[in-house]
C-alpha cells in the first residue's frame, strides 16, 4: 500500500538543518517542527510550493522536546486556531511546557564541564523555542495514531532522551526516528548525542529489527566515512548500513571509554584540555573539535558512559 503524500522540509538552524515531515493525509500531520523561526521561513513556504496549506495540519507529533524539534510547535499550532493536536511522549512534556525544563535537565552536567555554559544554553533555548504549550496527547509509547489513509505507531527509543519515539508508518515500514540515530554526530559537532548510552543502543537495535524500507533523519549526520547522511535513507540495503554504522559508532566510542575511565572519583579541571577529563578518550577517537559548542554533545554523551562505569565527574573548585 502507498503511503500519502510525504513532504521532506529543511529548516535552517544555526550551522545545520532540521527536517520536519509532512504527511499529507485526511487529517495532516507534521512531525518535528524545528525551531521558533521555522513555521515561516521554511515550513510554511514549502508546503505552499507543494500545494498544502500549512494552516491544514491537525497533528504535530513530536519525536521529543528538544528546541530543534519543538520550537515550532507553537507557531504551527497557532496557524491552525488551535485545532492541531501536539503529541509527546509524557516523559518529554515538561520540555514543550516550559522553557525552563530544558535547563532543569542539563544543569548539573554544563557546571560540571563548561565555563559559561549555562548561560550559552539558557540563551539558544531561549531564541529556539516559539511558545510553551500544554501538550493535547502525551505518550506512553505502543500508541497506533490513525491520521486518514495512514497509520502511525509509536515505538518509544529513548536514549537520546528519555522521551524519544519513532513514529512507525504501518503502510510502508517509514520510520521517523527523529535524533534517536545520531551516527557520528551532526556537522557541527561531529559527536553523537545522547544522555543514556544503553537505552540508545538498544533503540538502535530494535529500530534494525523492524527492517525499515525507508530511514527518516532528523538531521544530516556525520557516517563513519564522513557522508552526510540525512532526511530520507531509501530502501532497506542503505537503512540496513546506516543503522549498522550507527552501532558500530557507539561501540567505538563505548570501548574507548571503558580503555580510559574508571569507577570513582573523576576529577574535571579544565586547565587540562578542552576536552577534560575525556582528552584520553578523545585522542582515543581522533576527536579534535570543540567540545564546548552547544549543545556539547560531546560531554553530554560521555557524561553518560562515565556514570554508567561508576565514574562520579566532580569539578575542581572555581
Amino acid at each position: 500500500m502507498t503511503e500519502p503524500r510525504t513532504v521532506t522540509i529543511a529548516s535552517p538552524v544555526q550551522t545545520f538543518h532540521a527536517y520536519s515531515f509532512f504527511i499529507d493525509a485526511l487529517e495532516p500531520a507534521i512531525i518535528d517542527t524545528g525551531v521558533a523561526s521555522s513555521p515561516e521561513t521554511s515550513i510554511r513556504p514549502e508546503l505552499a510550493r507543494a500545494g498544502i496549506d500549512m494552516a491544514a495540519t491537525r497533528w504535530i507529533l513530536l519525536t521529543h522536546g528538544h528546541p530543534d524539534h519543538a520550537g515550532g510547535a507553537a507557531g504551527i499550532k497557532a496557524a491552525t486556531s488551535g485545532a492541531a493536536q501536539v503529541v509527546v511522549h509524557e516523559k518529554n512534556a515538561d520540555l514543550v511546557r516550559s522553557r525552563a525544563a530544558h535547563l532543569h535537565g542539563h544543569v548539573d552536567m554544563l557546571e560540571t564541564y563548561l565555563t559559561g555554559g549555562v548561560e550559552a544554553f539558557t540563551a539558544m533555548t531561549q531564541h529556539a523555542i516559539g511558545g510553551e504549550l500544554e501538550p493535547d496527547l502525551e505518550l506512553a509509547g505502543g500508541e497506533v495514531l490513525d491520521i486518514g489513509g495512514a497509520t502511525l505507531s509509536v515505538i518509544p527509543t529513548p536514549g537520546h532522551t528519555d522521551g524519544a519515539v519513532t513514529y512507525w508508518l504501518e503502510e510502508t515500514g517509514r520510520a521517523f526516528v527523529g535524533d534517536s540515530v545520531q551516527l557520528r554526530g551532526g556537522i557541527m559537532n561531529q559527536f553523537p548525542s545522547y544522555e543514556d548510552p544503553i537505552a540508545y543502543r538498544r533503540s538502535i537495535e530494535a529500530i534494525l529489527e523492524r527492517e525499515p524500507a525507508v530511514l527518516s533523519l532528523a538531521h544530516n549526520f556525520m557516517a563513519s566515512d564522513g557522508r552526510p547522511v540525512g532526511g530520507d535513507v531509501v530502501g532497506s540495503a542503505e537503512v540496513r548500513k546506516v543503522l549498522r554504522d550507527a552501532l558500530d559508532i557507539e561501540s567505538r566510542i563505548a570501548d574507548a571509554m571503558a580503555r580510559h575511565i574508571g569507577a570513582g572519583e573523576l576529577i574535571v579541571d579544565p586547565a587540562d584540555g578542552p576536552h577534560a577529563p575525556f582528552d584520553a578518550v578523545a585522542a582515543d577517537l581522533g576527536y579534535t573539535k570543540d567540545p564546548s559548542r552547544m549543545p556539547a554533545p560531546f560531554f553530554i554523551t560521555l557524561d553518560g558512559y562515565a556514570r554508567a562505569l561508576g565514574a562520579l565527574p566532580t569539578r575542581v573548585p572555581r
